[in-house]
């Protein structure tokens, strides 16, 4: 495991993490990024994320820290799970803040995989396997197959769409989205396209690969002609009458 991993300038502006319920839970999320693993992954154990992230802090009990995960995985900042007897922690996000990471250059991972993330962690691999409560959550992982993985597409977002962006765009070509990019994302830039009345699914698109919300292209305002030359009046000096010219 690596002694160092990035931590990009977005966590500040991200409301998830200014909702947490203060700062001690706040630096404990940071802090427990850069003992993830190659694919974003590090011990959920309350008992272990204690004595890790807090050794010279006697004041922060187990309890807090399990309290502290909870409230992270509710989030969605993390998945939180239990897999081969023991608890675990996902990043959903990882590889989307780790630029230039090459997770060829460390070890393969010990640690099981996540299971989708569903509310009321930690989760049990083997119960949430086929539970209805799951929700997928899709982490932005340049290293994993090209072919975006097609995701159930909630009713009321495709029917806004249709509504008021483009009555063309299929259910697969949402679902697509949503699993490259997530669920929040694409509702965000479907917001935003209908803000700026950009109502085109190309520009949606745009908005996800961008990562922003950039006001769309306005076509340039046409030229007004210009106002006529006004005739001016001068003196005749031979007959001293004014004349235009």
């Amino acid at each position: 495991m690596p002694n160092s991993r990035l931590i990009h300038q977005k966590i500040v502006d991200s409301k998830q993490v200014h909702d947490l319920s203060n700062d001690t839970s706040r630096l404990a999320f940071t802090w427990l990024l850069t003992f993830t693993d190659r694919e974003g992954r590090a011990h959920g154990d309350p008992i272990w994320l204690r004595n890790k992230l807090f050794p010279r802090r006697e004041n922060i009990t187990t309890e807090q820290m399990r309290g502290y995960v909870s409230e992270w995985h509710e989030a969605e900042l993390v998945i939180w799970y239990r897999a081969k007897g023991d608890l675990w922690i996902y990043f959903p996000s990882f590889f989307e803040h780790q630029k230039g990471f090459d997770k060829r250059n460390e070890p393969i991972s010990t640690i099981p995989d996540p299971p989708p993330w569903a509310p009321g962690g930690p989760l049990d691999v083997a119960d949430v396997a086929n539970s209805e409560r799951i929700r997928p959550m899709v982490a932005r992982n340049p290293q994993a197959p090209t072919e975006p993985l097609v995701v159930t597409v909630p009713p009321d977002l495709l029917r806004d769409i249709r509504n008021s962006i483009s009555s063309r765009v299929s259910e697969r070509t949402v679902g697509q989205a949503i699993g490259s990019c997530g669920l929040e994302a694409v509702r965000k830039a479907v917001a935003v396209a209908q803000q700026w009345d950009a109502r085109t699914w190309a520009y949606v698109v745009k908005i996800l690969n961008q990562g922003e919300a950039a006001e769309p292209e306005q076509p340039a305002a046409p030229k007004e002609p210009a106002a006529p030359a006004q005739p001016r009046r001068v003196q005749n000096p031979v007959t001293g009458e004014w004349e235009e010219i």
